[in-house]
């Protein structure tokens, strides 16, 4: 991914950025669902 994508999201603390990648991917697939199955 972007390195720049990884800085928005709180640096390059490695693990730390992952998470909130992870959290942000989890909030963006229950939108989906919640979209779809209104």
């Amino acid at each position: 991914m972007d390195k720049n994508y990884f800085n928005l999201m709180g640096g390059e603390r490695g693990e730390g950025a992952l998470t909130q990648v992870l959290a942000f991917l989890k909030r963006v697939i229950n939108q989906i669902f919640k979209e779809a199955f209104k």
